[in-house]
């Protein structure tokens, strides 16, 4: 598991892959424009002092998910 963790944000990936699947299905940015307002697309993943960082691979090795 942890081999599959990236050590950015959670939301760097996550805001994408959701964009991405609901442009495909015709439905906008609307869905994500929380993520927007978060700033997750003016980002590149390694911003630690943003206030909405998540790094699932630091939660997963303070025992998060073990």
């Amino acid at each position: 598991m942890e081999d599959m963790l990236e050590d950015k944000c959670g939301y760097y990936n996550e805001s994408r892959n959701q964009r991405n699947t609901e442009r495909e299905r015709g439905l906008g940015n609307a869905g994500t424009a929380g993520f927007e307002r978060m700033g997750c697309y003016d980002c590149d993943g390694n911003n630690r002092k943003c206030k909405a960082y998540f790094n699932p691979l630091g939660e997963y090795n303070k025992g998060f998910g073990k």
